[in-house]
């Protein structure tokens, strides 16, 4: 069984982070080594989260379950600090297992998730691996299948559409790093969620459009890439104007 990533537990790995990138000091240096930078500090931290030095779980009703997406950020966190690069393998090894894959992706027919298949392309791509044969998977023509007439990247699924800004994000994000780039009709369909006051949506079509931090975050990074840098810098001042007083969102 799977268990899709909460919002909260990934908020919480990544608040931890952000914390031992900033409040960690240097470890007092063996003789001889010099002391670690906070970035080493922090992936050092991160690594010894990992169950059996390869993923992150989650616990439902006091059972663990595998939970691929969180153990994804993970290998983006170690890419982005440029450090732990044998756990950063070793997680993106874990995912990319056969059985491990299919429960997160699902099969490509019957059950394909938009926004998990974007991610793990783009973690692929990030450690230089090809995202079109993952173990003999295409990523990116299963990826480009799950595109509707809109433009919007939905799950093919029994149990409904989760599809989300991070889902478009994430596919914007993989798909410009391919030869035919990000399609335009993709980043417009993103752009168009954008609420009145700058921000984007978790969840587009709402009542009320509520933007979010973390979707905003990601969606500019997303727009900046697909050549939107208007609609990007409108997330960009949203993010600026809730910034609380201590640096925090």
């Amino acid at each position: 069984m799977v268990v899709r990533r909460s919002r909260h537990r990934l908020l919480a790995l990544l608040c931890g982070v952000l914390a031992a990138l900033t409040l960690t000091t240097p470890a007092v240096a063996a003789p001889g080594r010099a002391a670690l930078t906070r970035p080493e500090a922090a992936a050092g931290w991160l690594a010894r989260q990992l169950v059996d030095g390869e993923r992150f779980e989650a616990v439902f009703d006091g059972v663990a379950y595998p939970d691929q997406g969180l153990t994804l950020d993970a290998v983006f966190a170690f890419a982005a600090a440029g450090v732990a690069d044998d756990h950063g393998a070793g997680a993106l090894a874990w995912v990319t297992r056969p059985d491990i894959r299919d429960g997160y992706l699902g099969d490509g027919v019957s059950e394909a998730y938009a926004g998990a298949t974007a991610k793990l392309a783009l973690a692929v791509q990030v450690r230089g691996g090809d995202p079109a044969d993952v173990g003999g998977v295409d990523l990116i023509a299963r990826l480009r299948s799950l595109q509707t007439p809109a433009g919007r990247f939905s799950d093919r699924s029994a149990y409904g559409d989760y599809s989300n800004a991070f889902s478009q994000s994430f596919a914007l994000l993989a798909l410009d790093r391919t030869a035919a780039g990000a399609p335009p009709a993709a980043a417009a369909w993103l752009a168009g969620t954008r609420c009145p006051d700058g921000g984007y949506p978790l969840l587009p079509a709402q009542p009320v459009c509520t933007s979010d931090v973390d979707a905003t975050a990601l969606v500019t990074q997303a727009l900046r890439a697909a050549d939107r840098p208007a609609d990007a810098a409108a997330g960009l001042r949203w993010l600026v104007s809730v910034q609380r007083a201590d640096g925090g969102f």
